[in-house]
């Protein structure tokens, strides 16, 4: 997405046919620092606070998957996080 729109921001300015975007055919979170997120599917985009705990929990899916938590400890600290990141993103009251 960020490369299309860059090259027809220099298509733009040097007055040239823009190229059409062709979304992802998979839906794709996008994230701008904790709590921005954005859910991209097809040609429709929806932001919403609560798309950072499916954001976070991916992250968290992917990196057990790639460094699985080899003790009851490293599990522990495992929900320990997801617990953190869940009340950091609950709307206060």
């Amino acid at each position: 997405m960020a490369e299309c729109a860059a090259a027809n921001v220099r298509r733009a300015a040097a007055r040239r046919a823009l190229r059409p975007y062709r979304p992802s055919r998979t839906p794709l979170l996008v994230a701008f620092g904790d709590l921005d997120t954005f859910l991209v599917a097809g040609r429709s985009v929806v932001a919403n606070p609560a798309l950072a705990a499916g954001k976070e929990a991916v992250y968290q899916v992917t990196m057990a998957q790639i460094d699985p938590p080899s003790s009851v400890q490293a599990l522990g600290q495992l929900a320990s996080r997801v617990i953190s990141v869940t009340r950091r993103l609950a709307p206060s009251k």
